[in-house]
């Protein structure tokens, strides 16, 4: 069983990220911002199930990280050190910024940035979104089950990068630009994975943000309204690259 207090900071977390602009966005937002949780802690497929007006939603969530490693999910095991470090202390900004500076933590935060390998993030991507995007007639089934006379299945992809946001970009044009980012960029291949496997989803929002940006104004996040990428680059003015480097840089 996932942990469902992860699923629900996502969610929290897109909610307090400055939305997008755009129909697409305004689309998802209004769903989100609005329904009502129909579900309880132990719904598991799709992970929740929202009701507005007449219309049941099921929203599913899953994390891709782009520095995955050999050993698992690197955003995970980070998270789990600064936990550890932040026990019996208040949550706070300022606490998390100083947890980032403690050896343990920088280790892996260097750890992830050193195994960096876009091939192997775009198959994790793949593999995650293959997973998910065969399930989607399961879904359907279950939140038919609440009722209502439409019903819409989402995919919120938590997409974490636990650097301090320092990326090398690669354009078509043969050109790279250095350029720190609040989040990892999205790339034509990452895009056609996501057209392809995802497909069975009505929308899809995406949060992107590095894990050394805690404020909720620092998430990034992308809407998408039925499969319809090439409308939410335009109405968000998504920048999009071919392919891109995660450069190690100290934080401070």
């Amino acid at each position: 069983m996932a942990d469902k207090n992860v699923e629900v900071r996502c969610l929290e977390k897109i909610l307090a990220a400055q939305q997008p602009k755009g129909a697409s966005a305004e689309r998802v937002y209004t769903l989100l911002k609005n329904a009502k949780i129909l579900s309880d802690m132990t719904q598991e497929a799709p992970d929740f199930v929202l009701g507005l007006n007449d219309t049941v939603i099921g929203l599913e969530h899953f994390l891709v990280d782009v520095l995955i490693t050999n050993d698992g999910s690197n955003a995970r095991m980070v998270n789990k050190h600064r936990q550890n470090a932040l026990k019996g202390k208040k949550m706070s900004y300022r606490n998390l910024k100083s947890v980032n500076s403690l050896p343990e933590v920088k280790q892996k935060l260097r750890h992830g940035v050193l195994l960096f390998d876009e091939h192997h993030f775009l198959q994790e991507l793949t593999r995650v979104s293959q997973k998910h995007g065969m399930s989607t007639k399961g879904y359907r089934a279950d939140i038919a089950k609440y009722g209502g006379s439409h019903h819409l299945i989402g995919a919120m992809i938590e997409m974490p990068c636990q650097t301090n946001g320092t990326f090398e970009l690669y354009y078509a044009n043969g050109s790279s630009k250095k350029r720190r980012l609040n989040c990892a960029p999205l790339t034509y291949n990452m895009i056609s994975i996501m057209q392809r496997t995802l497909k069975g989803f009505d929308f899809i929002v995406i949060l992107a943000e590095t894990l050394l940006n805690e404020l909720p104004r620092d998430a990034k996040v992308y809407c998408i309204w039925k499969n319809d990428f090439s409308a939410a680059i335009q109405e968000q003015r998504i920048p999009v690259c071919t392919s891109f480097k995660v450069r190690l840089e100290e934080t401070s």
